[in-house]
């Protein structure tokens, strides 16, 4: 997936907005790269800006930067099964969570162990 915006296109709350939605994520595995227009957004609310309003400098350099990363994500591929047999395995599930004022985030990791031996 490629998110995209047209070249020479003023960086506005409005296009923010657009870009932060492109990527479809409903598990969440994007957040460290998707969290960054959003947290812009809501610069941007606090500043007031109108939708079609152009961004201070500082913002327009954040969302160029978040920009380039997001393209990035075409790159991750994630497998949906994961193979494994239920006989003779151990499953752990571990869950870890944290929160700052901007932001909360959620990671869940499945240990598998298996029982058999590998010569």
């Amino acid at each position: 997936m490629q998110v995209t915006i047209e070249p020479g296109k003023p960086v506005t709350k409005r296009l923010v907005l657009a870009v932060a939605h492109q990527v479809f994520d409903p598990i969440g595995f994007t957040a460290p790269v998707t969290l960054i227009p959003k947290l812009i957004l809501r610069e941007t609310r606090d500043l007031k800006l109108k939708w079609n309003e152009i961004l201070p400098d500082d913002l327009i350099r954040k969302f160029k930067s978040s920009y380039r990363q997001l393209n990035a994500l075409s790159e991750i591929k994630l497998p949906r099964w994961l193979n494994i047999s239920p006989t003779g395995v151990s499953l752990s599930l571990h869950v870890f969570y944290d929160a700052s004022q901007r932001a909360y985030a959620a990671c869940v990791y499945l240990i598998v162990r298996s029982n058999e031996v590998i010569s």
